[in-house]
């Protein structure tokens, strides 16, 4: 079931959805667009989303499906990320 997640707790959720790598996610386009960047541990840019509309980041069904989506993608480039699952906001 999709809940209506505000803008922030997107930001956070992101924040936490690659470990070990840091994800830094932001809002711009005064709060229209979120944008992310998982980063190795160099800080050397691994993956990066950018201009997702707002409608993509706060349905947590469709979050949920970015995530995931970025996840695999770093998995299959070889990085081995921690076990993650969408937290509950229902």
């Amino acid at each position: 079931m999709s809940h209506d997640i505000t803008r922030e707790q997107s930001i956070s959720i992101l924040s936490s959805a690659f470990e070990p790598f840091q994800c830094v996610a932001k809002s711009e386009d005064r709060g229209n667009l979120v944008q992310f960047q998982v980063l190795g541990h160099g800080g050397e840019g691994l993956l990066s989303a950018s201009e997702l509309v707002r409608q993509q980041v706060t349905s947590s069904r469709r979050l949920e499906a970015i995530i995931m989506h970025v996840r695999s993608t770093l998995e299959q480039q070889g990085h081995t990320l921690a076990a993650w699952s969408f937290p509950n906001v229902g």
